[in-house]
């Protein structure tokens, strides 16, 4: 069955309606608020906001596709392009066109590489020689990012900023070297032709704690897999192997093995009875294990049962969303850059600061924010078919966990009054995360906060299309067999979020929100959904089972900016009711429950005047039983210039 979600939309705030408010536990709407007007205290040094640019995407660009990308990326607050090239040799050419582009945009948009050593050959000098050429090409070009830090030694003899350079990967290069530490230090960093030219923060994929051995090669470093919880997800994702992650198996109490007949078992029972199929979907017999029979005790029992396992999933719902958006990771690649030519400490201060986790003076640290990911390829092409779990509102909690505004400028009394709020009505609040930031800024061990040394944020990514994260137009050259999950699934309407937070980041405190919602921080409305239900079986898929969807949550996920108070009202066909609930003024976020058959409209609004996304109208259809597998997100904005899912433009009604 084919079935449109509609409108989300506004209604003004009163004391008294008719509408009901959400009940506990088998349907839910959940709304956590982040003030407009917190601060916190500003770094001293510039914060840049990247997007991670796919090089290998490009080849029918011309100038022209360039200087949109520069001029979309640039209103959206984003200052400059990670070129991410690889090997084809027809990639320098429109690397040359984006520097070009954004030379002739007039505007302050920046360009660095970032060498894709998944596809640049390193295993010989001669490699190492065309990699130095490629980047002494690039690296005086007036709109090249420069960026070093006060107290950087390790390549720079100069006292102003320096060209950077990033990669994905290269941890396992050689260059004809013994070690992949001397091959870039002796081969790149440290040789004659880049030595004090560049300033290098790689993207190794090693445990940080062997930091110290690329002393003379690491300025800094990009954690690439700190943009999603990729500890949730199975640990050889895209191969033959069926195991679960270490942290998710713990998490679980599965012991060792992580089987995942087991999670089959035990787990996904236990998440479908908490994360919506017990409402009324075709998949909620899969939550009762007991044969039904029409006995009372019988019925008592399974009623019993389906209780236990809504409480246990309960449970370990809200142990995932301590993944959601966390430092965690991030802490341990700072902590991992205090032992690269890592000075005593002169001071006690000093002492503090790197018991805090704080990285030492000159060192990098390029945090990655990322809105989805899912790749579906087969083995007879790129072999990756795995999801990482991007729900809970990830985009938002990842940005909030990297800017200290919104936990420092909280007051405890602020936080209670959240948690009141989001509790006042009864329902079951999926977001655990009632401050929007609890798990973010600071590290519960050190007490370190991490605002402090994250000195870039990479989106990842641009047009990323085979990994479905990208927030930019579907244009370019797409991975074959891509467009099966991205035809009519845009991300465009992610970037006026993406402003928000990228204003937020740089400047230490949430823009003010008004009510034009034609201005670049008027009221808008964000929503974004899967177009089938986690647990669907694909009836054409030759790919197979998707891996880590298991972990996947049946919702549609909103978000409100709003100058003033509203309430949100969502009807539910499947339900017989509507759903209401009250959100601050500021940025709200909000799930409700998708299910086949069903047809889900939210309204929010204040004042007497609505702001609506129907989404069905643009688009959209949740699909029982889907085809293909597609994990991809359908995203859409109301108030927005940018386009909704299906590239039309959507505008506040």
């Amino acid at each position: 069955m084919r079935q449109a979600v509609s409108n989300i939309s506004t209604s003004p705030q009163s004391s008294s309606s008719s509408e009901v408010p959400a009940p506990t536990t088998t349907t839910s709407t959940s709304a956590v608020s982040t003030p407009s007007d917190v601060s916190s205290s500003s770094s001293a040094r510039p914060k840049y906001v990247v997007a991670h640019h796919m090089v290998g995407n490009t080849f029918p660009y011309t100038l022209q596709d360039w200087a949109d990308d520069i001029s979309l990326a640039h209103s959206s607050g984003i200052d400059g392009f990670a070129l991410n090239m690889g090997s084809d040799e027809w990639q320098p050419d429109r690397v040359a066109d984006a520097y070009q582009a954004a030379l002739q945009s007039g505007l302050a948009f920046k360009m660095f590489l970032s060498l894709d050593m998944s596809s640049l050959p390193c295993a010989s000098t001669s490699d190492a020689q065309s990699l130095r050429s490629l980047v002494l090409r690039f690296s005086s070009h007036p709109n090249q990012l420069p960026y070093s830090k006060p107290g950087s030694t390790t390549t720079s003899d100069s006292s102003g900023p320096l060209p950077l350079v990033s990669t994905f990967s290269g941890e396992t290069c050689t260059f004809g070297q013994d070690t992949p530490a001397n091959a870039w230090r002796s081969q790149f960093t440290q040789h004659d032709e880049l030595k004090g030219k560049i300033t290098f923060v790689p993207s190794f994929f090693i445990d940080p704690g062997t930091f110290g051995e690329f002393e003379g090669v690491m300025d800094g470093d990009f954690h690439w897999n700190g943009g999603w919880p990729v500890e949730l997800t199975t640990a050889s994702a895209g191969s033959s192997s069926s195991s679960l992650s270490a942290d998710l198996t713990n998490l679980l109490g599965l012991g060792t093995n992580g089987d995942v007949q087991q999670v089959s078992s035990q787990v996904i029972p236990h998440l479908a009875a908490f994360l919506g199929d017990a409402s009324g979907s075709d998949s909620a017999a899969a939550v009762t294990t007991t044969t039904t029979n029409n006995n009372n005790n019988d019925n008592n029992d399974n009623n019993n049962n389906q209780q236990n396992d809504t409480a246990v999933a309960e449970s370990i719902a809200s142990a995932l969303a301590k993944f959601i958006g966390s430092t965690d990771g991030d802490l341990k690649h700072v902590q991992g850059l205090n032992g690269i030519n890592a000075p005593p400490p002169a001071s006690k201060r000093d002492l503090r600061k790197k018991r805090d986790g704080e990285a030492d003076g000159g060192k990098i640290y390029m945090a990655a924010v990322s809105p989805w990911f899912f790749t579906h390829f087969g083995k007879d092409t790129f072999n990756k078919n795995f999801f990482y779990v991007a729900d809970q509102h990830l985009y938002a909690k990842r940005w909030e966990s990297l800017i200290s505004a919104s936990a420092d400028a909280q007051s405890q009394q602020q936080q209670q009054a959240l948690r009141a709020s989001n509790n006042a009505d009864g329902s079951n609040v999926n977001d655990t995360d009632t401050s929007g930031t609890s798990n973010a800024t600071t590290d519960s061990a050190t007490g370190g906060n991490i605002f402090n040394d994250v000195d870039i944020v990479e989106i990842i990514s641009w047009n990323d299309y085979g990994e479905s994260h990208y927030v930019g137009p579907i244009k370019g050259a797409q991975p074959t067999g891509s467009e099966a999950w991205t035809n009519g699934m845009g991300h465009e309407a992610w970037l006026p979020l993406t402003a928000y937070y990228a204003a937020a980041f740089k400047t230490g405190s949430f823009p003010n929100v008004t009510k034009d919602s034609g201005a670049e921080f008027g009221e808008k409305m964000f929503m974004w959904a899967r177009p089938h239900p986690a647990q669907a079986e694909a009836s054409q898929d030759g790919v197979g089972k998707v891996l880590g969807s298991e972990l996947a949550e049946d919702s549609v996920w909103a978000i409100t900016l709003l100058a003033e108070p509203a309430n949100t009202t969502t009807p539910s066909k499947s339900m017989s009711l509507r759903l209401k609930r009250s959100v601050s003024a500021g940025l709200s976020k909000l799930s409700v429950p998708i299910s086949v058959p069903d047809s889900v409209s939210q309204q929010q609004g204040g004042r007497g005047v609505g702001v609506s996304l129907d989404a069905g109208k643009e688009g959209f259809v949740f699909v029982s039983n889907p085809e293909q597998f597609n994990f991809n997100a359908w995203v859409g904005c109301a108030g927005c210039a940018s386009a909704s899912g299906n590239g039309t433009t959507t505008t506040a009604r």
